[in-house]
């Protein structure tokens, strides 16, 4: 796929063309980038558009997913920049817990995209959802895999930094198999490869499971344990059934972020191990020093608080909710399973100064309870209406004497 990074449109079998910034859709599906065949959309992005494509030659019959960068991007040098930094970060770690970037090279227009493994699966945001909360035990094997892709991260100098549940993708197979996704504001801990993308004081990272040191837009402390902190979050809202923090004011979530302790996790799920409840709020600390030195060391506490090592090997013998839900799917025919690869939600970027593009709107994940005054609302409409209908009684019963 080298040949890609040259002129992905040089080949004589049917090029596209185009000109200006930007592919359009038909342009581009039923063509080809190198020996990669377009064959349809997968999904679109805040960043770009994901199509499913397939090798003509040497790569025949593989199926991959490319992603290409969005049309009214394709000009902006903080973006382009960010998508070059994915790829960079991505290609340097080498898990089975963390998606694949196979190549990424520039079309003839100028426009950037990435050749990437197709996934079959489903977000684990999606998990949770349906079974809120879980228990103790299967959120374990959880822990077990994100932590050992964020270690190989951490260990190839690589920190996400946007860790949360649409960015983790259970795959359709057994033993239960996860991937970490979309590496877009991903941090390079050596300064001599990382590319400043962003200046002090500009907000990074999807607010919901934010880090303090993220939130304050102090990019020289965000490391490992930023990846640490969100994952906290990920494992309270898996355990509890809801996130630590939750405002529909986008500052005020983070200023929860930055100073509020989380409600406690043994209040919420008493049931739960002391120990257990104890490992998530360290890694909430507010310091990045009070939290776990790596995910190595976090994914041992978590195994050792409930109860030793063989924990996970005992596991392997549940059927848990998720392994229930997942052998249900696996069931369907294949040909029948759409296939997913990433184009989700780009994260939120709120620069403190004047932003490059408006920042979208924070959507609440929950609703609100009904306050005293919907209550006493709701209330006197009940009470209007049952008198109404007793008047409409009283005079026919009258008119009919």
């Amino acid at each position: 796929m080298d040949a890609m990074r040259q002129n992905a449109w040089d080949t004589p079998d049917e090029p596209a063309q185009g000109s200006g910034w930007g592919l359009s859709d038909s342009q581009l599906i039923g063509h080809l980038i190198g020996d990669l065949r377009i064959l349809e959309v997968l999904g679109r992005g805040g960043m770009g558009t994901v199509y499913l494509a397939e090798g003509t030659k040497r790569n025949a019959d593989q199926r991959v997913a490319v992603k290409v960068i969005a049309p009214h991007l394709a000009d902006h040098p903080q973006v382009n920049g960010r998508f070059e930094a994915e790829a960079l970060a991505v290609t340097r770690i080498n898990h089975p817990n963390v998606i694949k970037i196979f190549d990424y090279g520039v079309l003839s227009d100028g426009t950037k995209f990435h050749v990437m493994e197709l996934l079959e699966g489903r977000e684990l945001q999606e998990l949770m959802e349906e079974r809120p909360p879980m228990s103790a035990l299967e959120v374990a094997p959880f822990v077990d895999q994100i932590c050992q892709g964020l270690q190989a991260a951490h260990d190839s100098g690589v920190v996400h930094r946007d860790l949360k549940p649409e960015n983790i993708i259970v795959l359709r197979e057994q033993p239960l198999s996860l991937k970490i996704l979309d590496f877009g504001i991903a941090k390079l801990l050596d300064p001599n490869d990382w590319v400043k993308l962003t200046l002090t004081g500009v907000v990074l990272g999807t607010p919901l499971f934010i880090a303090p040191e993220q939130a304050l837009g102090d990019q020289e402390l965000v490391g490992p344990g930023t990846d640490i902190y969100s994952l906290g979050v990920v494992l309270y809202t898996m355990l509890a059934g809801a996130p630590p923090f939750e405002s529909e004011a986008l500052g005020l979530l983070l200023a929860q972020h930055i100073k509020e302790p989380p409600p406690s996790l043994h209040q919420r799920r008493p049931d739960l191990p002391r120990a257990v409840t104890e490992v998530v709020h360290r890694c909430l600390e507010k310091d990045p020093e009070r939290r776990f030195g790596s995910a190595r060391e976090l994914a041992e506490a978590y195994r050792q608080a409930l109860g030793g090592l063989d924990v996970l090997d005992e596991l392997d013998r549940l059927d848990t909710v998720f392994d229930v839900a997942l052998q249900a799917e696996m069931s369907t025919p294949t040909a029948d399973l759409p296939a997913f690869s990433p184009a989700g939600p780009e994260p939120l970027t709120l620069p403190l100064t004047p932003p490059l593009t408006p920042p979208p709107i924070l959507t609440p994940t929950t609703r609100k309870p009904y306050s005293s005054r919907h209550v006493l609302v709701v209330g006197l409409a009940g009470g209007a209406t049952l008198l109404m209908f007793v008047l409409v009684a009283l005079m026919t019963y009258l008119l009919s004497a």
